[in-house]
């Protein structure tokens, strides 16, 4: 699935995914496993891990993510990937954290 994915593809990937993580101001402790393996399962480089280290400690900004600039033959794994990023998250966080007092 990420075989096909050029180097500035899987970049893109992750910024995407760390943004996701983003959506509730703070990235979970489940989320950071998960961008972890995923950068494990893209091979990165040392460099690349250290730039998506840092969409870890600051969200990317919002003009660096533009859909349209997902490959058209990319697209569903770019779904998946944050798709299954947000299960993860959903799977580690107790119930009553996901319930709404309003």
């Amino acid at each position: 699935m990420f075989d096909a994915l050029a180097r500035d593809e899987r970049l893109l990937l992750l910024r995407f995914v760390c943004a996701f993580a983003w959506t509730d101001l703070e990235v979970q402790e489940a989320e950071r496993a998960f961008v972890h393996r995923l950068m494990d399962r893209l091979q990165l480089s040392v460099e690349d891990r250290a730039e998506v280290e840092t969409w870890l400690h600051v969200a990317p900004a919002p003009g660096s993510l533009d859909p349209k600039a997902v490959p058209a033959a990319h697209r569903r794994t770019f779904v998946e990937a944050v798709r299954a990023m947000i299960t993860s998250t959903a799977m580690s966080t107790p119930k009553s954290a996901c319930s709404s007092n309003a």
